[in-house]
C-alpha cells in the first residue's frame, strides 16, 4: 500500500466527504493509495479522515471579491478565508494587472446564494 501526505496548512478547515468529520488539516493522514480512489479531474483531496479513513477536503466557501472604491471589478473565488480569497485574487491575472496599476486594496464578502451556482 502506498501512502501520499499532501502539504496542507496546520490549521486548514477540513471535512470527510462520508462521516460527519471536521477538523484542522494537522488531524489527517496520509492518503493510502491515491491513484486509485481519486480520478482525473476529481477534486484533490487534503487528507485521509482519521475518524473513518474516506477521502477529507478543504472546506471552502464562493467569495465575491471586488476592488474597495468602485466595486466594479469583481471576480468570484472559492477560498476557505477572506483572506485567502483575497490572495487569489491578487494573483489573477487579470486583478493583478489592474491593481498594480492604482493600488487598489481589495473587498472580499460571502457571495450570496444565486452566484454561488
Amino acid at each position: 500500500m502506498h501512502r501520499t501526505k499532501i502539504d496542507v496548512e496546520p490549521d486548514a478547515a477540513t471535512a470527510c466527504q462520508n462521516c460527519e468529520w471536521t477538523g484542522p488539516g494537522s488531524y489527517l493522514n496520509a492518503i493510502a493509495d491515491l491513484g486509485e480512489r481519486v480520478t482525473a479531474g476529481e477534486k484533490m483531496p487534503a487528507g485521509q479522515c482519521p475518524r473513518c479513513g474516506s477521502l477529507a477536503h478543504l472546506i471552502t466557501t464562493r467569495w465575491r471579491v471586488s476592488d474597495s472604491i468602485t466595486f466594479e471589478r469583481v471576480w468570484y473565488v472559492d477560498a476557505a478565508s477572506e483572506e485567502e480569497a483575497i490572495s487569489v485574487a491578487e494573483r489573477t491575472p487579470n486583478a493583478a494587472e489592474e491593481t498594480q496599476i492604482d493600488n487598489t486594496p481589495w473587498h472580499a464578502e460571502l457571495a450570496s446564494e444565486s452566484e454561488s451556482a
